[in-house]
């Protein structure tokens, strides 16, 4: 009866230097190990390039590469493979003795390099780039304990542009690298991707560690007043940062808590009108006011407008103090003239808004048409309707609705305009007129559509508003303008009710008296009631 022999602890390990060692242990089914077995291994026939040698030199060099190797006292073998294939595998074979049956295994040539794990402490971070350098800590998994430092590159993504950064100071403890980046290399405030590459070794396979980071920046304030008067001053305004000027924001003037003036920054300076609201000498806080989180506002700065300079009274020559006094008593010594009666002019009364009157005619009702605003296209359907006051609830006059190329009549009026009449047209997709009833004879009536009117009430309500949300006297602020900035402060009713003008404006949906209404309901409030007011009389 023989025992079965079978191989255990099969390994194969490469060297910094490249070589390679094959070991095992033959064993018996007992676990005993087989000491001075006779072992045969066989390189892949893929390659001719395999040389194998004992680990040991004292154990002697092989006369024939198809002679055996012997197993210690220990059963284990090992062997040195020295310009060895890289795929394939080396083959062990114990033929078996007189109480043991054979036994073979296969050890790949071919194995997998160790894996590195790169992985920064924290998935995003904010980089101040008022601060010279910074310190990161890089966690490396797997990393060859040998090797003190891997080939680690550092490079920042910034806006589809890879940028190398110089990693300085690296440190390790244990499983953890540190390295500092200075500032100057990170470029200007904004986000941006930080990536840790290995491009891989005999040691270790390639890994990568990525991290999201915001630079960020405080800016200063710096100001002087370039001009003052008695109710106000001209401001020159500088915001500075350590990576040079904002590129975004505007500045904030305010008296006592109270907002005297605003201006939108360009190229880092901004020109402020304030109008202050008590005399000189009076003192004005100055902020800034970021668009993007990573511009810092710094602390207010105070400056303080002192009361314009008094002239010296002139001392006039006393023949300058005479001559007045002498030209009124000549003028006292002469008989005053007869006055002519100057012919009296009266102005013309401008037409009311809304409507534009056309050649007179006899008094046979009223005639015209009635169209839109923007494109000159007729309304049809619209009622025009003559109010006439009287002491019942409800008005009466005349009514029409205009055909489909907005003609409209109204029949006359069997006696004299009565006082207090209006002229009232009304329409499903535009706004209603009300206006005093014009003479009888041809008017022509144009109405604003109610699409276009919601779009004119968000521009004003942003003018009232200035910076941000009207950032150019000159252009008018869209939907979208006001939604993203709505959204950059955290104003999500404001960003609803910009989005829903959006969607009512430039969608196929008809925008009636219902959906007007909708959406004046959900407008934030104007900066002030008289404001608001005006902007209703207006319109």
């Amino acid at each position: 009866m023989q025992a079965r022999a079978h191989f255990e602890e099969l390994s194969h390990v490469s060297d910094p230097d490249g070589t390679r060692w094959l070991r095992a242990r033959l064993l018996d089914d007992s676990g005993k190990p087989l000491p001075a077995a006779s072992v045969h291994v066989e390189a892949p026939e893929t390659s001719e390039t395999v040389q194998l040698s004992p680990c040991d030199p004292s154990r002697g060099r092989r006369r024939s590469p198809r002679d055996p190797f012997t197993t210690d006292a220990e059963g284990r073998l090992c062997v040195q493979l020295a310009r060895s294939a890289p795929q394939g595998s080396v083959q062990l074979e114990f033929r078996g003795d007189v109480l043991h049956l054979p036994a073979q295994a296969q050890v790949p040539l071919h194995t997998s390099r160790p894996t590195l794990q790169l992985a920064f402490e924290a998935p995003s971070m904010e980089l101040s780039l008022d601060q010279p350098t910074h310190r990161l800590r890089l966690s490396a998994v797997g990393a060859n304990q040998t090797e003190p430092f891997p080939a680690i590159t550092v490079v920042l993504e910034d806006a589809e542009r890879e940028l190398p950064l110089e990693a300085m100071e690296w440190s390790r403890s244990a499983d953890a690298l540190s390295f500092s980046i200075r500032s100057d290399q990170l470029g200007m405030p904004g986000p941006a991707r930080l990536v840790a590459r290995h491009a891989g070794s005999t040691l270790a396979a390639p890994a990568q560690a990525e991290i999201v980071v915001l630079r960020v920046a405080s800016v200063e304030l710096s100001a002087e007043a370039v001009a003052l008067s008695s109710g106000g001053a001209e401001l020159s305004v500088r915001a500075q940062t350590s990576a040079g000027p904002p590129a975004s924001g505007w500045i904030e003037a305010t008296e006592a808590g109270e907002l005297v003036g605003t201006s939108l920054l360009s190229e880092g300076t901004a020109q402020l009108q304030v109008t202050t609201r008590s005399p000189p000498p009076v003192t004005l806080s100055l902020r800034y006011r970021a668009d993007d989180p990573w511009w810092l506002p710094s602390e207010p700065i105070e400056l303080t407008l002192a009361a314009p300079a008094s002239e010296e009274p002139t001392r006039w020559p006393w023949l300058l103090l005479l001559t007045p006094i002498g030209y009124v008593c000549l003028r006292a010594l002469q008989r005053p003239a007869q006055r002519q009666a100057k012919p009296s002019r009266r102005r013309k009364a401008a037409p009311a808004l809304g409507l534009r009157p056309a050649t007179a005619l006899e008094a046979s009702g009223w005639s015209g048409r009635v169209t839109d605003a923007h494109d000159g296209l007729p309304v049809a359907g619209a009622r025009v309707e003559a109010l006439l006051p009287t002491l019942r609830a409800t008005t009466s006059g005349p009514v029409a609705m205009t055909d489909a190329s907005g003609h409209f009549e109204l029949p006359a009026l069997l006696h004299t305009l009565p006082e207090g009449a209006r002229l009232y047209v009304s329409a499903p997709l535009h706004t209603e007129v009300e206006r005093p009833l014009p003479p009888q004879g041809r008017v022509d009536i144009v109405l604003m559509s109610r699409r276009r009117m919601l779009l004119r009430r968000l521009v004003r309500w942003a003018r009232s508003l200035g910076p941000p949300w009207a950032r150019s006297p000159a252009g008018e602020p869209t939907p979208a303008d006001i939604a993203g900035v709505a959204l950059r402060r955290g104003d999500l009713k404001t960003a609803r009710w910009a989005e829903s003008v959006q969607a009512a404006a430039f969608s196929d949906v008809q925008v009636d008296h219902t959906l007007e209404a909708s959406l004046r309901a959900q407008e934030p409030s104007w900066q002030g009631a008289g404001q608001q007011r005006e902007e209703r009389d207006d319109e």
